[in-house]
């Protein structure tokens, strides 16, 4: 006989993801923007990489770019949540990514 968590598991139905209210052209536009604001994130966290590996023994230097890259790392993982959120909206109605 299953456990009663494995019996109500197997007959859970699985969560509704909620609908978006938004129209595909404003996803389509929201969309963009997002790719847009990712791409500007990474190639800032990219440029920050090498002026890193640049920096040398300049601990002042070293401090300063690292705490620019926590940031830009921060700032990389908000977009990208972002993005997906928007994707998953997107795919809702049929669009194409």
């Amino acid at each position: 006989r299953p456990a009663p968590a494995k019996a109500a598991a197997k007959t859970a139905a699985p969560a509704a993801r909620p609908v978006s209210t938004k129209s595909p052209s404003t996803l389509r536009r929201q969309l963009g923007a997002a790719e847009r604001d990712l791409a500007t994130a990474t190639a800032l966290s990219d440029k920050l990489d090498a002026e890193l590996a640049l920096a040398g023994n300049d601990h002042a230097e070293l401090v300063r770019l690292s705490d620019q890259l926590a940031s830009a790392h921060a700032t990389v993982k908000k977009a990208e949540e972002n993005w997906l959120v928007l994707a998953d909206e997107a795919e809702q109605f049929g669009l194409d990514l």
